[in-house]
């Protein structure tokens, strides 16, 4: 390699430099949408927003999940006259620790721990009886079966004496007292197994997790498991008839159920949950079937005001309040809308034609959107659900806003089209970076740590500042998966390709890069 030439502040003002190209990996995600969001929404994502400070993206899907879970097993939705859909939705959320996952969580899903301690309250008596009631049955059975052994070995030939007892012990085993439906509805960390057996104790279920490394690297995806977990959800994402045979001690059809999932994990866990399970969360319809987010980090603005204002904001939360209130309305109709069998009652929710016409110029519109360069072409299997995910949210908004009467109106099903369509945009650019070779990935990942500590350097006024050296880029602005020379290679020249790096010495004493000055100028770099 040439020797590097010194350049004095004037013959750098000449200097030819390149143009700053976006690098591979690093397609920015859109504003999100909240004004498509119906105000009661809208109000408690802002007003979370403002409290935890996370991201705007992450808040409203914590409500979308929320409001899920409060809808669920009180409607369906229904377009056009056979095309009739459950209401829960899936929600998976990519975003860096320290992101205040599990604050979100709290602050949206408070209304369904509340109902939960209320039903078991209300439940101790039922419970009580039950467990007494079931006693007894056992010990029925136990004195049936004894008295069975012993007109066998006693008088075997007496076959009237034995059919009488057989008879009993049919008629007790048909007569088992019915369980009583305890209501634990959310789950962070289930089987195939204890996902089926608590559906089939209580018809609705919600899975949440803040720390999505506990499903995607959890019981439900161990030894080769992931495939019959997500064929599940998949499912009862869309109320159809299961075999449960196979999850339990006795054969079993399971229908008529809700499902809510709501998953934050971690990049790097995901990248490599992705890598271990393939093309199948893809292939299988899991992933196809969420409202995926990947939002930028607000890391490192979350600046906190005056403190009485901040302890106001805490304190005084209003639309969380409404918000929490009216989902815990909606959650505490379920009980007195089953059957007395325990089962779903949910009542279908039409659209008023205009709503209904709009819904299917939606469809119509990502329909044609995959076909050959269409926008969709290169997501189709996501884009497939979008209508449908939109009818869902649609009624949602409808039920949070009117109740179980009547139909869903154009407001509703336009504010639900945008929110998808928004959702359609970040699993294209989160399809784009999974599908490239890692060091694109990286190398985004880098190019935003480099441009803001070129600036810190600049501002400082730091000698050479614009000379950073290629151990600092491996310790200090790389993800973990960037360890060495041999890793930190392609990052760079990514880096050099996109414009970022002008020079790359690397036999110097301690080998280091020159930055493009321009890049203290972006965005990513300028400290607010």
């Amino acid at each position: 390699m040439a020797d590097i030439v010194e350049f004095s502040p004037a013959q750098q003002q000449q200097e030819i430099l390149p143009e700053i190209e976006d690098i591979a990996g690093d397609k920015p995600s859109k504003p999100y949408p909240i004004d498509a969001l119906p105000e009661i929404f809208r109000e408690a994502t802002l007003e979370g927003h403002s409290i935890i400070k996370s991201p705007l993206a992450m808040s409203a899907c914590s409500t979308l999940a929320a409001a899920s879970m409060a809808a669920m097993g009180l409607a369906k939705a229904r377009t056009l006259q056979k095309l009739v859909m459950p209401v829960g939705l899936m929600l998976l959320v990519e975003a860096e620790s320290g992101e205040r996952k599990s604050s979100g969580e709290k602050l949206f899903m408070s209304f369904v721990d509340k109902w939960q301690a209320e039903q078991l309250a209300i439940l101790e008596g039922k419970i009580a009886n039950y467990e007494a009631d079931l006693a007894t049955w056992k010990a029925q059975i136990k004195g049936c079966e004894r008295r069975m052994e012993k007109q066998v070995k006693d008088n075997p030939t007496d076959l009237d004496a034995v059919d009488g007892i057989r008879g009993e012990l049919r008629q007790l085993h048909q007569n088992e007292p019915p369980k009583p439906p305890i209501p634990k509805i959310k789950h962070a960390d289930v089987t195939t197994e204890a996902l089926v057996k608590s559906l089939k104790n209580y018809p609705v279920v919600g899975l949440l997790s803040a720390e999505g490394g506990t499903i995607f690297g959890g019981a439900a995806f161990q030894n080769g498991s992931g495939s019959n977990f997500m064929s599940k959800c998949n499912s009862l994402y869309s109320d159809e008839i299961i075999d449960v045979s196979r999850s339990g001690d006795s054969s079993a059809m399971l229908s008529n159920t809700g499902l809510t999932v709501s998953v934050s994990v971690q990049p790097q866990v995901f990248q490599e949950f992705l890598k271990k399970q393939g093309s199948t969360v893809w292939d299988s319809g899991f992933l196809p079937r969420c409202l995926i987010a990947a939002p930028e980090t607000t890391q490192g603005t979350r600046l906190l005001g005056r403190i009485e204002d901040e302890n106001r904001a805490m304190l005084e939360t209003p639309a969380l309040d409404n918000f929490n209130n009216r989902a815990y309305e909606l959650l505490s109709m379920l009980p007195d809308t089953m059957t007395e069998e325990g089962k779903l009652n949910r009542q279908m929710i039409d659209f008023e034609p205009d709503a209904l016409e709009y819904w299917v110029k939606f469809y119509n519109h990502i329909e044609t959107s995959m076909g050959f360069g269409g926008y969709t072409e290169l997501i189709r299997a996501a884009a497939n659900r979008a209508a449908e995910n939109a009818g869902r949210i649609a009624v949602i908004f409808h039920v949070f806003e009117h109740g179980l009467t009547g139909a869903v109106s154009l407001a509703c099903i336009r504010s639900a089209c945008e929110i998808v369509k928004w959702h359609l945009s970040e699993v294209k650019r989160f399809r784009y970076r999974w599908d490239l070779p890692a060091h694109y990935t990286h190398a985004a990942n880098v190019a935003k740590r480099l441009a803001r500590f070129a600036w810190e350097r600049r501002q400082g006024k730091v000698a050479n500042w614009d000379k950073i050296t290629e151990r600092h880029i491996i310790t200090k602005l790389s993800p973990k998966f960037v360890e060495d020379r041999k890793t930190v290679k392609p990052v760079i020249m990514e880096l050099m390709d996109a414009g970022y790096v002008l020079e790359w010495n690397t036999e110097a004493q301690r080998p280091y890069v020159r930055v493009n000055p321009n890049i203290t100028e972006l965005k990513s770099a300028v400290k607010s």
